[in-house]
């Protein structure tokens, strides 16, 4: 069956088997089943969202940097399209992408409230911040 000169097989797991692993096992926890329903409900949508009224089901660009560069401003819009709902007093879930390597973090908005250096929408090594006042 096999072409080795010791007619055995050599199986090898993946790199991140074991990080699947680690996050199969937390999906299976207590609790967690309604977390990944408020994440359907909200980061889901708003991939669903970019992607049907933002353009980014197709792309004609070439080139990653291209890409990147449309993927961030769709980003940032969607972002400004958050935080003009937040300043208007509307509850709802924003998702802040605090650094690339750090996971997203979930907050429930339910009141206007001052805003000050908020990361968003992070496609740098750098850290930007943007800065909104609510004056009321």
């Amino acid at each position: 069956c096999t072409q080795s000169k010791n007619h055995q097989k050599v199986i090898t797991r993946h790199l991140w088997k074991d990080d699947l692993e680690v996050c199969e096992d937390i999906r299976h926890q207590r609790g967690m089943k309604e977390r990944y329903q408020q994440r359907k409900e909200t980061i889901e949508r708003l991939f669903g969202t970019a992607k049907e009224y933002h353009n980014l089901r197709y792309t004609r660009l070439r080139g990653k940097s291209k890409m990147e560069a449309t993927l961030g401003l769709t980003l940032a819009c969607l972002n400004m399209k958050k935080y003009s709902k937040i300043m208007a007093g509307i509850v709802f879930l924003v998702c802040l992408k605090v650094i690339i390597s750090r996971p997203i973090v979930i907050t429930i908005v339910k009141e206007k409230t001052s805003w000050i250096n908020i990361p968003v929408c992070l496609q740098s090594e750098m850290e930007m911040y943007f800065h909104l006042f609510y004056v009321g």
